[in-house]
């Protein structure tokens, strides 16, 4: 592990040193920015004249490194919006605000990569609920200015692909750059791997297994981590209970169903307890316990 610059400080230390492309053109150093046609230039006076691609920089810095960037937060967010254009490299700011510790590894891409990973193994399937999440961003959502312009629409099929878009926010926003990202990614996988092995120990369930039981009930997707019942048994209850709703059931068993259509289900030990276990709706997001007597019947997935 070690500490990297964040984007605004490489930018404006590097704009200070000059440019690195030409050692006959003052300002010359090689620590200084790489002069990039169209987005990182040096300011000239034939450049700052009327007309010229950096018409408005002014005389004053003739000689100082320019980027096509956004400009900076307008003076009234709520109605205004910056754009692009050419700015100062020395004054140059990152779109989202950038917090006063170093960049690596990026927490946005750890905590979207483990998100992504827990939700893979939780769900059975990569996929979102349906196949496609989406999220809906109306003009004027976002506080730095007025913006978007348009209603816009993002959409992620799987798990993973919402974590990698969450992780290169960073580098859009100027708040990390790609190693941050990419190896943040990395480290959040890993991490939700680990931390999904050890769920499963709290679930009284071997994280060497490989998969869990999967079977479908009046069309509800049953997805069992250590089984209640035997196979059968299981299907015959929980098909009871979904019928019924809320269903009082043989040998003390109560099964608390409430009165809508998730379409999948989780059933496993609680705590490591026989005596209770927790059903998830993973559609609705809502919880549900089963209580049983001490024995259970097996296990689907050793």
């Amino acid at each position: 592990m070690w500490a990297t610059p964040r984007p605004i400080s490489n930018i404006r230390s590097m704009a200070e040193f000059g440019q690195s492309s030409f050692p006959e053109t003052e300002p010359y150093d090689e620590k200084g920015l790489i002069l990039v046609p169209g987005l990182i230039e040096l300011v000239t006076e034939e450049s700052v004249a009327v007309g010229g691609t950096h018409e408005g920089l002014g005389l004053q810095n003739v000689g100082e490194i320019a980027i096509r960037a956004w400009r900076g937060p307008p003076r009234f967010p709520e109605r205004q919006y910056s754009g692009v254009g050419w700015i100062l490299a020395k004054t140059w700011l990152p779109y989202v605000f950038t917090p006063s510790f170093p960049g690596y590894t990026s927490g946005h891409s750890n905590f979207c990569g483990a998100f992504a990973t827990v939700m893979t193994h939780f769900t059975g399937s990569p996929y979102f609920p349906g196949g496609l999440a989406q999220k809906t961003i109306e003009p004027g959502y976002l506080q730095v200015e007025y913006g978007p312009s348009q209603t816009t629409v993002l959409e992620w099929a799987t798990f993973r692909d919402a974590g990698d878009q969450c992780g290169l926010s960073r580098l859009y926003g100027g708040v990390h750059s790609p190693q941050d990202d990419l190896n943040g990614r990395q480290t959040g996988i890993r991490t939700g791997e680990l931390s999904w092995e050890t769920a499963l120990q709290y679930w009284g369930v071997d994280s060497t297994c490989s998969q869990f039981s999967n079977f479908t009930v009046g069309g509800i997707t049953l997805r069992l981590a250590t089984a209640l019942y035997t196979f059968e048994e299981a299907v015959a209850t929980c098909q009871e209970c979904f019928n019924t709703g809320l269903a009082n059931l043989s040998a003390e068993m109560l099964l608390a169903i409430p009165s809508m259509n998730p379409t999948e289900v989780w059933i496993g030990s609680y705590n490591g307890s026989p005596t209770s276990y927790m059903a998830f709706m993973i559609s609705e997001q809502v919880s549900v316990t089963v209580r049983q007597p001490d024995s259970t019947l097996g296990v689907l997935c050793q």
